[in-house]
């Protein structure tokens, strides 16, 4: 009877830590949903200004999950905004977003870069990861690290080492 009693205190414990978790995330993401458009817009200057771009994640891996999940949302409002059905998205925010360069269709945006990419004739593969993107000419676009299994700064340094020789 006494070990029954402490199960129970033990479980009433777990329950509290489960309702106190739950209310946390709750919070957090009230909290998100509860920013506005130009906080967000200051994220996604930040994102841009510590990595070049404004491709932000959206996938499940990301290390920026609450602003891909806000990008997407921003993808979803325009399709919407331009259908002429109700959405938060306005001339305004259009403006801003593609002042930074957001891509309002992923797959139109990858397909443009590498079809300008081979016109030039000077690029012909693009390795990119959440972090980095690293343009490969066609003389070292045979293959990237990935291809290699090597990292970045080897590449780098087979690149120099090539450009050298010349």
């Amino acid at each position: 009877s006494k070990a029954s009693k402490e199960d129970e205190n033990d479980e009433e414990e777990e329950e509290k830590k489960k309702k106190a978790k739950a209310r946390r995330e709750e919070r957090v993401r009230n909290r998100n949903k509860n920013r506005k458009f130009e906080d967000w817009l200051e994220l996604l200057v930040a994102f841009q200004e510590l990595h070049g771009h404004v491709r932000v994640n959206v996938g499940r891996n990301s290390k920026t999950p609450h602003l891909g999940r806000w990008v997407e949302s921003q993808r979803q409002q325009y399709r919407l905004w331009k259908e002429g059905k109700p959405s938060s998205m306005t001339p305004e925010r259009i403006d801003d977003l593609e002042a930074l360069g957001f891509a309002w269709n992923t797959r139109d945006a990858d397909r443009a870069e590498e079809e300008a990419a081979a016109a030039s004739g000077y690029l012909t593969k693009v390795y990119s990861d959440e972090t980095s993107t690293k343009v490969y000419s066609n003389e070292d676009a045979e293959e990237t690290p990935k291809d290699k299994g090597e990292n970045e700064e080897d590449a780098d340094e087979t690149a120099e080492a090539k450009e050298e020789k010349e």
